[in-house]
């Protein structure tokens, strides 16, 4: 969906659910990819918030975003095209 919706330029994805209250500008970057930062608090089944991956206890977060809000600029459009394929 990103990679189609991105040939036509940069872009801002919003999951179904989100009610926007304020201007979104500060999603719309010259370059790359704009998202919120989350800490995993909404999130009461996921016991060790550093190491969210019960399956693979070496992965380490040491960022997690929301990814349904998203600011996609023009130059991101590679990128999705491999995370695609």
């Amino acid at each position: 969906m990103y990679s189609d919706a991105i040939k036509r330029g940069s872009m801002v994805y919003l999951d179904a659910d989100v009610v926007v209250l304020e201007r979104l500008d500060a999603l719309m970057q010259p370059s790359g990819i704009t998202a919120c930062n989350d800490d995993l608090s909404g999130c009461s089944f996921v016991i060790d918030k550093s190491r969210p991956w019960p399956g693979n206890p070496s992965l380490q977060r040491d960022l997690y975003v929301n990814s349904g809000v998203l600011g996609l600029a023009d130059d991101t459009r590679e990128f999705l095209d491999v995370a695609r394929d």
